[in-house]
């Protein structure tokens, strides 16, 4: 029976990020039930969550079997474009849930117990248009609509080991849309630009003196603004292509700083608005090695894992 009628399905292969100890500690409170499916052992922190092992030959046959063709799925970035089979995928351990989702490893989660107000709407079909978190009505008809839709070619998809983002809002959220399913998203997250030399966020408004933290459960915004301190609370926080040094998180502290290159511990209470004036950190390696990256595609498109296709799709 499940506790939550939402099921998080995690599919991993290979070591977990630096993150995964302080992204396990933001879904101890967490209001859905997390699936893993992965080749790592059990840690006994998550014996709490179901545990499938799976590698990545086995996963590639399991989609082969729902797609009726040979999947494409040589490397795990790949994974992310399967995501919108999951329902049919794993229909026989998602059958007791209302709604079923993915999330990203390279965030952390705050309160998320306003998302299950939007479960009980039971009219949404899709909740939030991004690949770091979105929940889809389980529904067999709903399951299958990737396959169905005349708008993208899912065995282009499925064919190509380039990954497409078809996780993405111009995926499967743009098929569901299309079809004429209600589909809602709010930016009440927060998404970290991976290009910047700050950790600063790329889809909310952003300030000159700002801190992100992660206070016992709750993801915060703490900012600087006409002379005062100002806080606000986000649904999760997204740091993409950035490495940051996780080495400081501790089971036994529940409240940390986010600055460019590490997540350090902190005391909100102690916090003033003095102190934030003074924080200004930067990450120039990043900075310098994000542009480099991108300079070497731009030299050479084969270098890029991505294939553009779906977004051309209007």
């Amino acid at each position: 029976m499940a506790n939550s009628p939402v099921a998080i399905l995690v599919i991993w292969i290979g070591p977990f990020p630096s993150s995964f100890d302080l992204w396990l500690l933001s879904i101890k409170n967490s209001p859905f039930d997390f699936i893993f499916v992965t080749d790592q052992k059990q840690p006994i922190e998550c014996t709490q969550y179901k545990w499938l092992n799976s590698t990545l030959e086995e996963l590639c046959a399991l989609f082969s079997s729902t797609l009726g063709f040979q999947a494409a799925l040589s490397f795990p970035y790949k994974l992310c474009d399967y995501r919108p089979l999951y329902g049919e995928a794993f229909s026989d351990i998602l059958y007791n849930y209302d709604y079923w989702g993915y999330c990203d490893l390279d965030m952390v989660f705050g309160d998320c117990s306003s998302v299950l107000e939007l479960v009980e709407n039971k009219t949404i079909t899709k909740i939030f248009q991004r690949g770091h978190l979105s929940l889809i009505k389980n529904d067999s008809n709903i399951n299958s609509l990737y396959r169905k839709s005349n708008l993208i070619d899912y065995k282009y998809i499925y064919m190509n080991e380039k990954s497409c983002m078809f996780d993405e809002w111009h995926g499967i959220g743009k098929i569901l849309k299309y079809e004429g399913y209600e589909v809602f998203h709010s930016e009440i997250m927060v998404d970290i630009n991976p290009n910047s030399l700050y950790f600063k966020p790329s889809n909310i408004n952003s300030f000159k003196h700002q801190l992100f933290i992660y206070n016992n459960g709750s993801i915060k915004h703490l900012y600087y603004k006409d002379g005062s301190l100002c806080k606000s609370e986000f649904l999760y926080i997204h740091f993409q292509k950035r490495k940051i040094d996780f080495s400081l998180v501790d089971t036994g502290i529940n409240s940390y700083a986010f600055m460019p290159d590490k997540v350090i511990p902190f005391n909100e209470s102690d916090f003033s608005s003095s102190d934030l004036l003074k924080i200004n950190d930067r990450d120039y390696v990043h900075f310098i090695n994000r542009l480099f990256e991108r300079i070497k595609i731009k030299i050479n498109p084969n270098l890029n894992k991505f294939d553009q296709y779906v977004m051309t799709i209007k």
